[in-house]
């Protein structure tokens, strides 16, 4: 026996040093000379798991359970091979013998609390995570864990906080440098989201996952011919479907050509063939992949085929996604009198967002003879606005972060519609909207486009803003609207009085003001600018910074190459408080609305104003936003016939001061019909009521 003690030391050592192959040697040499050795049944059973062979793992775990059923090391083992199988009500079971036999042992606690993670029961996977850290103080693992679900909660304070004590403790964990890049990218401070990827990978050089998240953080920098390195190194080292597809619908955020447009198209449909080709399978695509495709929309071309494809690739790769509540399977019954419709209103973003802005009001002042509303909301964001938009609704449900949780909520509430206030925004709420989950489902333009998925019945829009062939650009059908489709409430001037010099802006310049979002601006709109500063040498058109500093300094590279001769009067201010913001609005002499993706919050916050936006509409809805709204008013002066007229608009307002006078009182006196248009919401309580009762009347 001494000599089986040995070889039995020596395979622990191999075991602890990943010398998986030599373990295993010893291991066996052990049981060939005792082969009721429970310890080296357990430990090799250990050695297939963590070589990720759980099928191999299993019956050495069970011999070693036959002799000492009683070890909570060896139930805790098995736990962990039954959920790498799969089989998770059995590792539930094994974890919670585990602690039956051994209240003491964190292990076990921190083990099931994952486990009941993955099964969204958070709070008890939680109330774990801190038993197993009462237990052992400084338990890396469960810290972890514990920020990971801090994180899906969105309690991004506390998930930072538990990430950096772990890393205190183990400073070169590469999953909690992993984590904690997750966290900072969920704040848009993906600078130090990319630095903790990075310290990741200098701690493990094969860390898959690592690498695909510093690409998603490289992209979403602007940075994308290094995010598709980083791409296909993750794709090198572990080829999971999830990561498969992050890789595949990877889009530039800042353009820096019409070439690289191109390129990265054709890349992407080349990408997009091959996964629908192939045997694709994933789980959870939410956690597994997560992305959609949303800066598809900024490039000014006819992507309904494309949205639609993508949604087929999800369709066929996680089947689950397709899910029919069990109340949309059968007919519906004769309503008894009086009874109200059911209407869900859904959103990631129904708090101080320009999603709560524009259809916060639709919960309050949607008619309630014929409707009852149910707001669908998420953890996150709890601030005034959220409170308002929640105290205006008839029942407010939080959902599960997590897919086939949030999914089985809905189809409990048994609504009659379902009403996406925006798609394409959020990855969660896009793959909800695969399931039939209402009778009638429909979205709206909190982003502006086609979502491509068979189980949206209708896109509810508004008809000035629609091109005459508008039908053709959406999977589902369109709704075109009399009223203006949000509730957005008058914007107002704060007391505080504010003048150019406030902002940096020199008295003497022609002020050109640009608010969009850097991602909105198409290498198209370049030549605008250039046209506009050689026709005005005083002018100085303005930009906001990015979300990323990389993605100011990207688009200012941009503009160095392609107008060169006027490119240093193109100018950066930092995001403004929205106070600050509409102050600066009154002080611009014109406002530059984006083309092929045009202004909308920005748009009716310029118009509350009186401040004049040049804009030129563009051939799909998501570019004729601005023209729809001075369609609405009647004011057709700052609507350009081409990019020619754009410029001659633009400058026109910016050297004839009179003129500019006249188009701002002409815009204050007429733009009540953009705000709290109560019409819209009666109008679309009468849409809900033909849709669900089958009235509806469209082209297809």
């Amino acid at each position: 026996m001494k000599n089986s003690d040995e070889t039995l030391q020596t395979a622990i050592q191999f075991h602890e040093a990943g010398r998986f192959d030599d373990a295993e040697k010893c291991y066996r040499k052990v049981l060939r000379a005792n082969p009721r050795c429970t310890d080296a049944h357990h430990l090799l059973g250990l050695v297939e798991y963590q070589r990720g062979r759980p099928e191999l793992a299993l019956p050495h775990i069970n011999r070693a359970l036959a002799g000492r059923p009683a070890s909570a090391a060896y139930l805790n083992s098995l736990g962990a091979v039954c959920r790498a199988l799969g089989q998770l009500d059995e590792a539930q079971s094994a974890f919670e013998r585990a602690i039956q036999v051994q209240p003491q042992y964190a292990d076990p606690y921190n083990n099931l609390g994952t486990l009941l993670f993955a099964r969204a029961q958070f709070v008890e996977a939680e109330r774990l995570y801190h038993k197993a850290l009462a237990l052992k103080p400084g338990f890396v693992d469960a810290l972890i864990n514990l920020g990971s679900l801090q994180h899906a909660l969105h309690r991004y304070d506390e998930a930072e906080a538990s990430l950096q004590q772990a890393l205190r403790l183990a400073p070169q964990n590469p999953l909690a440098w992993n984590n904690l890049g997750n966290v900072y990218k969920s704040r848009e401070r993906l600078q130090e989201a990319g630095e903790s990827y990075q310290a990741a990978l200098r701690a493990d050089p094969n860390y898959a996952a690592a690498w695909n998240n510093l690409a998603v953080t490289l992209q979403a920098q602007g940075r994308w011919e290094a995010a598709v390195e980083a791409f296909d190194r993750s794709s090198q080292l572990k080829s999971t479907g999830g990561l498969a597809i992050k890789r595949a619908l990877a889009l530039p955020v800042i353009l820096d050509s019409t070439e690289q447009l191109m390129a990265a198209r054709n890349r992407f449909d080349a990408e997009l063939d091959r996964l629908l080709n192939s045997t694709l399978k994933v789980d959870d695509p939410l956690r597994e992949a997560g992305v959609g495709v949303f800066h598809l929309a900024y490039h000014g071309i006819d992507d309904r085929d494309r949205y639609m494809r993508v949604a087929e690739m999800f369709s066929r790769a996680a089947p689950s996604l397709n899910y029919v509540a069990p109340h949309c399977r059968a007919p519906r019954a004769e309503p008894t009198s009086g009874a109200p419709l059911r209407v869900g209103f859904i959103s990631h973003f129904f708090h101080n967002h320009s999603v709560g802005r524009h259809y916060g009001g639709l919960v309050r002042h949607l008619p309630r003879e014929r409707c009852r509303v149910v707001l669908l909301r998420f953890p996150g964001s709890a601030d005034d606005m959220a409170q308002s938009i929640a105290d205006g609704a008839d029942e407010v449900v939080t959902l599960s972060p997590d897919l086939a949780r949030a999914r089985d909520e809905i189809a409990a509430l048994g609504l009659d519609v379902l009403y996406y206030t925006d798609i394409g925004m959020d990855p969660l709420t896009y793959f909800l909207a695969f399931a039939r989950l209402a009778r009638v489902q429909c979205v709206t333009c909190g982003h502006p486009v086609t979502t491509g998925v068979r189980n949206l019945d209708y896109f509810v829009s508004w008809d000035p803003m629609e091109p005459p062939n508008g039908e053709a650009h959406y999977s589902e059908r369109l709704v075109r609207m009399r009223n203006i489709t949000s509730f957005y409430e008058r914007p107002q001037l704060s007391a505080e009085v504010l003048s150019r010099a406030d902002f940096g802006l020199a008295p003497g310049w022609h002020v050109y003001l640009c608010t969009q979002n850097l991602c909105k601006l198409h290498p198209d709109s370049d030549s605008l600018f250039g046209e506009i500063l050689r026709r005005d040498p005083q002018g100085r058109v303005i930009l906001f910074h990015g979300a990323d500093l990389a993605w100011s300094e990207r688009l200012a590279d941009r503009v160095k190459k392609s107008i060169p001769d006027v490119a240093e009067r193109v100018g950066f201010l930092p995001h403004q408080r929205n106070d600050r913001f509409m102050h600066l609005l009154t002080l611009a002499d014109a406002v530059l609305d984006s083309i092929h993706f045009c202004g909308g919050t920005t748009t009716v916050q310029a118009l509350g104003v009186g401040a004049p936006i040049v804009t030129l509409p563009g051939e799909f809805m998501r570019g004729r936003w601005t023209a729809g709204c001075y369609q609405a008013m009647g004011l057709p002066d700052c609507v350009a016939r081409d990019a020619a007229d754009y410029v001659r608009i633009a400058v026109r307002l910016a050297n004839d001061p009179a003129y500019r006078a006249s188009i701002r009182a002409a815009i204050l006196s007429r733009n009540a019909v953009l705000y709290s248009n109560l019409d819209f919401v009666r109008e679309l309580e009468e849409f809900f009521v033909q849709a669900v009762t089958g009235q509806m009347r469209l082209a297809a």
